[in-house]
């Protein structure tokens, strides 16, 4: 559930599930399998993953800023 400090800012539609939002496992979700089955191919294709670490670990970062904004209850900024 969202709950956003600055109540005039929209609270997001979640429209599907291959998000980090629904991220439990269940039959309709595989987003981070297929995440995973891509980087697995990339490597055997010697390809790019279809997300790089690079852009995976901006996901991670704010992932964990808002476990600290939450357990510290204040607002944190994540920057780029």
């Amino acid at each position: 559930m969202w709950d956003l400090k600055d109540k005039s800012i929209p609270v997001p539609e979640i429209t599907n599930s291959m998000g980090g939002v629904n991220c439990q496992y269940n039959e309709t979700n595989f987003g981070h399998i297929y995440l995973v089955e891509d980087m697995a191919m990339a490597i055997i294709e010697d390809r790019p993953p279809m997300i790089s670490g690079e852009e995976a670990r901006k996901a991670v970062d704010i992932i964990l800023a808002s476990c600290k904004s939450s357990d510290e209850k204040r607002e944190l900024k994540v920057e780029y």
